[in-house]
């Protein structure tokens, strides 16, 4: 779906192609919901969260806008068996991992478009004497336009 720059960031564009890595992950069976506002109680489950937005502008033979962008893609898991669920999660994140690294622009256009998984922790929550497994995914997005 083609829809105009909202700004010359691009963060809801880059946001939404995250979430469109998610829907895919749903779609491939890897994980039951994506979140978007408020708290479905199905796991596992994956969300994305935007971190930081760093500018800049250049002015030299034209103006450009450049943003460093940071992103988390979280994983949740909740269930009887901690380990199944951090299998589940695990294999979410992975799938991720390359779907992002297959295509870096995140099928975005209208900007010089570049993202880039680049660490991935794991906490441990109990949840009502359940283990809840949560793995974050930091993406780098950096975004380059010119007016």
């Amino acid at each position: 779906m083609q829809r105009g720059v909202t700004s010359p960031l691009m963060v809801e564009e880059v946001e939404g192609a995250l979430n469109g890595v998610l829907e895919r992950l749903k779609g491939e069976g890897l994980i039951a919901a994506v979140l978007r506002s408020g708290n479905a109680p199905v796991f596992p489950r994956a969300y994305v969260m935007l971190r930081t937005v760093e500018i800049s502008t250049r002015s030299i033979g034209g103006s450009s806008t450049r943003s460093s962008q940071e992103y988390e893609l979280v994983f949740e898991g909740l269930g009887a068996d901690p380990i199944e669920q951090y299998g589940k999660v695990l294999r979410a994140a992975l799938r991720a991992y390359e779907l992002i690294r297959q295509d870096p622009t995140l099928g975005l256009s209208g900007a010089d478009v570049l993202a880039s998984p680049v660490e991935l922790r794991r906490t441990d929550y109990v949840d009502q004497g359940r283990r809840a497994i949560v793995l974050s995914m930091t993406v780098r997005v950096s975004v380059e336009s010119t007016p």
